[in-house]
């Protein structure tokens, strides 16, 4: 019963703040006599260490050691002294007997034992803590038998009367609640005679009515709620609807912005080599309609030695021309040149020097002087074979410059295709290049990009992987205010693949750790971004069934996304 539980309750209340008084008065009163005790016992180890130093000091005198030995066991054996050791200035250590147990409250005494002015020996002794310990012993037994009759006397003086008063006071409260509980809202429970009591059975009496009168007007909103309820649901559920295609078409616009904001530095991404090919094709053109046919008559009436020399420069430059990696050569790789030449005795060194030195051929400049020095036309075979060999290079140019248009245009294509509802196997590697690739033209002048991947070719599940790799690059290289170092890694742990996009800005602060996931929040400038990109991320690493999260400190943040591991290509 609810009045049985109060009983209770009061019962251990009233005991316990009895037990706990008696515990603070038995705690002093052990406290006081404690120390009391103590310090006798103290003085007492005192006076007892004078007079032990007293009675050893007539036989270490006479030097009788083995009666001061006795003196000291006979002192050990009558259970007052603890410890006991003596040791002569003549004769060493006479006598030593340690206690079981380290002293607790009486530290050992130190005497020094003489006689006159002679220093005949030292002592060290400790009394027994026997007697204390006894005397605490006594002062506990003596507490818990205090405790177990009180707790005895305030347990039978409640059981004997509260608990019939309260059991009287609550048991009209009581049957008056269950027959409210069974729906009489309109009894009237009786007063008890106790004031505080009466207080509540009026506001139970009160509140009965209250609730008899409200059935009745619930019972009438009830049906006219439930009407509004299903008209509500349904202007719900098309709002709900409108938000959803609004949704739809703001991450469209985000994708909008991100394209447009990428096409102006694919322009210039196309335009540079573009440039390049233009440039090369005009040498290329003029070489074939002004030079070529005089080289032709020109190699065609070249005697055998001359045709060789011709032959063996021209297949040096072509080899040392195939990578593009051109280095102007020094003044003093010039000069070089042209000693070497002038030491084999080819005529016009320096001329030769110029026309050859920047054509890539430091490495071979022994085997392009032996093919000169054995020319009876040195000069002219070099201008000749000068010429071939730039339109070469011109042509490797055009090569390399419409690879990386191509590439431009191929990441362009691949982020701008169709977005894909399902996942399907991506190529991680390969995607990393096509993002770079894509944002090269915003970070290529302040940004030091990095990759540190992982060994082997990693396929993952994934859907609008490139777009979750644009939106982390662009935005890891507008927190550095694009200057500082980005780095993609990649990572497998089991049946993951991990994509980290690290950046060296001012990081995120803690207290917007969970803002930047919410739609339309930005700490971006007007202009720079909706506040979508993080959460078309996350939507897209979801669907790809993986996660994506953040760790941050200044100088290091780190985008990290998690996406399932596929059999390797």
């Amino acid at each position: 019963m609810r009045h049985s539980r109060l009983i209770e309750e009061n019962l251990l209340i009233s005991t316990a703040l009895s037990i706990a008084t008696l515990i603070v008065v038995l705690g002093a009163f052990f406290l006081i006599a404690g120390r009391h005790e103590i310090r006798n016992m103290r003085r007492q180890a005192e006076a007892t260490a004078d007079e032990i130093a007293d009675i050893l000091s007539e036989p270490l005198y006479n030097i009788d050691d083995e009666q001061a030995a006795r003196i000291a066991a006979a002192l050990i054996a009558s259970g007052r002294i603890a410890s006991l050791r003596l040791e002569s200035t003549v004769s060493g250590l006479v006598f030593e007997r340690r206690a079981e147990t380290p002293p607790r409250w009486i530290r050992a005494q130190d005497r020094r034992i003489e006689r006159g002015e002679l220093h005949l020996g030292d002592l060290r002794v400790a009394v027994s803590e026997r007697e204390i310990r006894e005397t605490l012993a006594l002062y506990v037994l003596v507490s818990g038998l205090l405790a177990a009759a009180t707790i005895l006397v305030n347990a039978t003086a409640n059981l004997l009367f509260i608990r019939k008063r309260v059991r009287r006071a609550f048991a009209d409260l009581d049957e008056g609640i269950r027959r409210i509980n069974g729906g009489s809202l309109g009894y009237e429970i009786p007063s008890s005679g106790y004031r505080d009591l009466d207080s509540l059975i009026v506001s139970f009496n009160r509140m009965s009515r209250s609730v008899e009168a409200s059935n009745a007007q619930l019972s009438t909103l009830n049906a006219e709620l439930e009407e509004r309820v299903t008209e509500r649901t349904a202007e719900l559920r098309t709002a709900l609807d409108e938000q959803d295609k609004l949704r739809e078409r703001l991450v469209e616009a985000a994708k909008l912005s991100v394209l447009g904001r990428l096409s102006t530095g694919m322009a210039h991404e196309i335009n540079t080599p573009l440039g390049a090919i233009v440039s090369s094709d005009g040498y290329l053109i003029e070489f074939i309609e002004n030079e070529y046919r005089s080289q032709l008559e020109f190699f065609a009436g070249l005697p055998a030695t001359d045709r060789a020399a011709y032959e063996r420069i021209l297949a040096i430059g072509i080899a040392g021309n195939r990578g593009l990696s051109v280095s102007m050569a020094a003044a003093a790789e010039r000069r070089s040149f042209a000693d070497a030449l002038g030491a084999a005795g080819v005529p016009d060194g320096a001329a030769i020097a110029d026309e050859l030195a920047d054509l890539s051929l430091h490495g071979e400049l022994r085997a392009v002087v032996e093919a000169l020095s054995s020319s009876g036309r040195p000069l002219e075979i070099a201008r000749r074979v000068a010429a071939v060999i730039t339109a070469y290079r011109m042509a490797r140019v055009i090569e390399e410059a419409g690879g990386k248009a191509a590439a431009v245009v191929s990441a362009l294509r691949s982020h701008i295709g169709t977005s894909q509802d399902e996942p399907s196997a991506v190529d991680v590697h390969e995607e990393i290049r096509k993002s770079l690739t894509l944002m090269h033209g915003a970070i290529k002048y302040g940004v030091e990009s990095r990759t540190e991947l992982a060994p082997g070719r990693p396929m993952a599940l994934a859907v609008g992987f490139d777009r979750v790799l644009v939106n982390l690059t662009r935005n890891a290289a507008q927190a550095m205010g694009f200057k500082g170092v980005l780095t993609i890694r990649t990572e497998i742990k089991g049946d993951l693949v991990i994509v980290s996009v690290i950046d060296t800005g001012t990081g995120v602060p803690p207290e917007l750790a969970d803002e930047i996931w919410k739609p339309f929040f930005t700490t971006k400038g007007n202009g720079e971004g909706l506040g979508l990109g993080l959460d078309i991320c996350r939507k897209l690493v979801a669907r790809s069934g993986g996660r994506i999260y953040f760790d941050s400190e200044p100088g290091n943040t780190a985008f990290h996304v998690e996406l399932p591991r596929l059999d390797e290509a």
